[in-house]
């Protein structure tokens, strides 16, 4: 099997440059202010979830059928045909009129849009302690996988949704599994306890990857095979992770303490099970039918 290395430290440097610069810092959040944010999130959504009830106690019921559902009660209701119209949807240019900053909506404009471009990066990793990383990385809309490893450890690439690089707009959706070598040894322990083999998940790479400078390997039988693509957006995503790791490692840790607090929220203040569940309905039919249907 071919190897095509590409060495992370010659990325860097154009890194600097392409990375989108400003971006402001995070700032770390308590464990006080965690709870905080929690409880005006949940008491935002009771306050939706009371004026829906009410639109719904508001409704004219036309029919009601009842089913009970272990403690709860569930309501279907046919109600009669709410008197509502659909908006026209806006032009650009009305919604561009919207915007109080006429310096705003100047700068919105057609060449602007022409020259935007997005793009989506998606992949599977596994983190091996906090050692390296394996990656399966695939193209948008191909089935064809790529392996890469890389001794950037990504522990805190679950904060990471979207960013900007070289020009580019990325949004990024993957999954991060985390391995531990002291664990994997203790379940084939286990394993081999009762008689059975344990196959440890454990791997390492095909390579030796640098113990100093940032980098990631490309596994491929035909290196010339492995898409552009993929450099393009792993010096993207890996570049700009490693010059703004401080602010995912605070932002990471605010996603931890966000959710302990509404883990301990819920916990608190448990649904209740007995909770009537109200679902309204009505026909709906072609405008020959509209009459009929209210």
């Amino acid at each position: 099997m071919k190897i095509a290395s590409i060495y992370f430290s010659f990325a860097l440097v154009v890194a600097a440059s392409q990375a989108s610069a400003g971006a402001s810092n995070v700032e770390p959040i308590s464990e006080a202010e965690a709870a905080a944010i929690v409880k005006a999130r949940e008491d935002a959504r009771a306050a939706r979830k009371a004026k829906i009830r009410a639109d719904i106690e508001s409704a004219t019921v036309a029919k009601e059928f009842i089913h009970q559902k272990g403690p709860r009660q569930v309501v279907l209701r046919r109600v009669h045909r709410p008197a509502f119209s659909i908006p026209e949807r806006n032009t650009t240019d009305e919604r561009l009129a919207r915007i109080e900053d006429d310096a705003e909506a100047a700068a919105f404009s057609p060449q602007m849009i022409e020259d935007y471009r997005w793009e989506m990066i998606s992949f599977s990793a596994y983190r091996y302690d906090e050692l390296y990383a394996e990656i399966t990385w695939r193209e948008q809309g191909s089935p064809e996988a790529y392996t890469l490893w890389t001794n950037v450890s990504l522990e805190f690439l679950p904060a990471l949704n979207s960013f900007e690089f070289g020009g580019v707009h990325y949004d990024y959706f993957g999954f991060v599994y985390e391995i531990s070598e002291e664990t994997e040894q203790e379940r084939s322990e286990k394993w081999s306890f009762h008689g059975h083999e344990y196959e440890s998940r454990w791997k390492t790479p095909p390579v030796e990857l640098s113990a100093t400078e940032p980098e990631y390997v490309v596994v491929a039988d035909d290196p010339a095979a492995v898409p552009e693509k993929l450099f393009e957006q792993m010096d993207a995503l890996l570049g700009y992770y490693l010059q703004n790791r401080s602010n995912l490692q605070v932002a990471h840790e605010n996603m931890k303490k966000l959710s302990e607090a509404r883990a301990a929220y819920r916990e608190a203040n448990p649904p209740d099970p007995t909770e009537e569940s109200v679902t309204i309905f009505w026909p709906i039919k072609n405008s020959r039918y509209l009459e009929d249907a209210k």
